[in-house]
């Protein structure tokens, strides 16, 4: 089970009110992206901004255009929404799975 939101994101507010619809607890955060070149300059923004995450293949019940994602335990989900919402990373969406 997960959440998805894409770009551009909704107001934070709004998606932590998605988030609290589903009831359930959730364990990480995907961001899917276009292109193998825009997951690894987001990787590069992501550890410049002390994010603990990492690029990983893309997960079978997920589909993007790009073959990997940048994956991030769901504690993260605040800090990694704010960066994303600024608009300095290219993404395709955000998952936040259960």
């Amino acid at each position: 089970m997960f959440c998805s939101f894409t770009n551009p994101l909704p107001r934070y507010e709004d998606a932590c009110s998605l988030l609290a619809q589903h009831a359930c607890a959730y364990s990480c955060i995907i961001v899917s992206f276009h292109t193998h070149a825009e997951a690894l300059a987001a990787n590069r923004i992501l550890k410049r901004e002390a994010m603990q995450g990492c690029l990983a293949p893309l997960p079978r019940f997920l589909s993007a255009e790009c073959g990997y994602v940048w994956r991030a335990s769901f504690n993260q989900f605040k800090t990694v929404f704010m960066v994303l919402q600024v608009g300095t990373i290219d993404y395709e969406t955000l998952f936040v799975v259960r």
